[in-house]
């Protein structure tokens, strides 16, 4: 069942090119191992920040890691402009090197698929888990599938070190691709202002791309919640001069994606450290 659950049946999905709101990718969302559990927790603690939510809202929560799984697959199968053409896009990326700031909203594989195509490289920089994270060999399998799917849609870099690798990423026109929300882990943070409530961003990033004036692009992935079209929305490229205002802007725009789905984040399970009501 995990090796069905973890690999398989996403292959199956990435096959048949299911629609997100197909009952059958619907179910399989719902049916992976610990989904609905975790679906339950999440809209809890989304109601406990003040957002309202529907009887599909844990189906919908759910579809976004599977829609990653389906993702990984449509990438490793050669498939990855076709992952890029699913999505309806709004904005366009600036054509002058830059960072995209993204978050943990929606699924985000066809973001790095439409910038591929775009001839704009993607370097997704992420925090490499430690293999204790994943308990059967399915999961391994199913983690290595996703970071071969990463490194043919752009590479990877990995935390630690990261500055330099992004500086020359940046250089050979590849554009790093950066999750600001990601929990900070006892490193400094500043809070960015939202009219809800603050988001704790790591305030490295944010100083980098000020003292280097390194332009950002902030953009969401996710589908609609009433369509199940997937969309991605491009923001406005912003030269920065302060960090606190980037912080800001990355607030807001987690703010208006929750906006527009709040089932689609997937890190209300660690909310409480990231997330503080505005005074």
């Amino acid at each position: 069942m995990s090796l069905s659950s973890h690999l398989l049946l996403p292959a199956w999905q990435a096959w048949r090119r299911l629609a997100v709101f197909d009952q059958r990718f619907v179910h399989s969302a719902l049916s992976f191992p610990g989904a609905r559990a975790l679906a339950e927790r999440d809209q809890n603690q989304a109601q406990a920040m003040g957002y309202s939510s529907d009887r599909h809202w844990q189906a919908r929560h759910a579809l976004s890691p599977a829609l990653d799984r389906r993702d990984d697959w449509m990438t490793v199968t050669g498939r990855s402009a076709s992952l890029a053409s699913e999505v309806e896009v709004s904005g366009q990326w600036p054509d002058q090197p830059f960072v995209a700031l993204g978050t943990h909203w929606g699924a985000g594989l066809p973001t790095l698929a439409h910038l591929s195509t775009r001839g704009r490289r993607p370097i997704f920089v992420y925090r490499e888990e430690p293999a204790s994270v994943f308990k059967t060999s399915a999961e391994r399998w199913a983690q290595a599938l996703h970071l071969r799917a990463l490194n043919i849609l752009g590479g990877v870099i990995t935390l630690g070190g990261a500055y330099a690798q992004i500086m020359a990423a940046l250089e050979e026109r590849a554009t790093p691709v950066v999750l600001v929300d990601a929990p900070a882990e006892g490193r400094p943070t500043l809070l960015g202002r939202a009219t809800r409530f603050q988001l704790a961003v790591r305030q490295g990033l944010l100083n980098m791309l000020t003292r280097e004036r390194i332009p950002y692009v902030l953009y969401r992935c996710g589908f609609d919640p009433i369509s199940g079209q997937r969309q991605l929305t491009i923001g406005p490229s912003v030269v920065p001069d302060d960090p606190q205002a980037i912080a800001d802007h990355a607030a807001c725009w987690l703010e208006s994606a929750l906006a527009v789905d709040s089932a689609q984040w997937r890190l209300w399970m660690v909310s409480q450290g990231l997330l503080e009501a505005t005074p």
